[in-house]
């Protein structure tokens, strides 16, 4: 363990120099984002200058809602984002076989190779913008409420690694899937909305096949007691398990995998 941890920090010591050469680019990037977020709370006005609440759900939440959806996001490309998505474009162009020489987990080198910094600045504005949001609205959440919700938020930072990596995956067998991250970014937005506004069956998907919902809902739903507390039991026996069956089928398919040079 500690060997990767020292492997790690090299990444993140890495992801600080990349920084510190394009600083600028950097506080555009928050800035980007800030406004971003902005425009995703616009939205919500607009939609709540209508109606006083959306399938139950009023503007507060919804606004939680997105904040928290958007927190996922951004932890989930701070560690993971510039590598899983990389994994097609390393198997055609035969870099992953670098990686198989290393005396480490492979999946590890690979998922983590890249540390974006600059995501981890607009992940620190998203929470000023999450504490804005409780103060603004006066949410009253309890300590094992909170607790559980940040919980929740990071299973459904693993939720999306695992899901991003079982799709990638499939570059073992199916070369050119390049589309298959912009259709994952588009499903993704889909974790943004409260899922009672779709049919039973897209709800169900969004629960289990497509688990969208792991993004943003689920720690909103606990945050806000809309779910009860044993159900997180099921996100974290889901969380678990999903997990499992993307490293078993990226070990599955890394088994079968000829060199690029073969």
């Amino acid at each position: 363990m500690k060997t990767y941890w020292n492997i790690y920090t090299v990444f993140v010591q890495n992801g600080v120099s990349y920084l510190a050469q394009y600083r600028k680019d950097a506080w555009w990037n928050v800035a980007v984002n800030v406004l971003w977020v902005g425009m995703l709370f616009l939205i919500v006005e607009v939609i709540f200058s209508q109606t006083a609440t959306i399938v139950g759900w009023k503007k507060e939440e919804v606004y939680l809602l997105t904040i928290l959806w958007t927190i996922v996001s951004e932890a989930f490309v701070m560690i993971f984002g510039g590598n899983t998505q990389q994994i097609p474009h390393m198997i055609t162009d035969g870099d992953l076989d670098i990686f198989l020489t290393k005396p480490a987990n492979t999946l590890f080198l690979v998922s983590t190779r890249f540390f974006l910094f600059r995501a981890f600045y607009r992940l620190l504005a998203d929470f000023g913008i999450l504490a804005w949001i409780v103060w603004r609205f006066d949410v009253g959440v309890s300590l094992p409420h909170a607790v559980l919700a940040f919980f929740l938020v990071v299973c459904g930072i693993i939720v999306h690694f695992s899901m991003t990596l079982l799709a990638n995956t499939l570059s073992f067998w199916f070369l050119r899937i390049d589309n298959v991250n912009d259709t994952l970014v588009s499903l993704h937005t889909l974790g943004r909305y409260p899922i009672d506004v779709f049919p039973k069956t897209l709800k169900i998907l969004l629960l289990t096949a497509l688990p969208m919902a792991f993004s943003g809902y689920i720690p909103v739903a606990v945050l806000t007691g809309r779910w009860p507390w044993y159900a997180v039991g099921y996100a974290v026996c889901f969380t678990a398990a999903f997990f499992c069956l993307a490293v078993r089928f990226w070990s599955f398919a890394l088994k079968r995998y000829s060199s690029a040079s073969s």
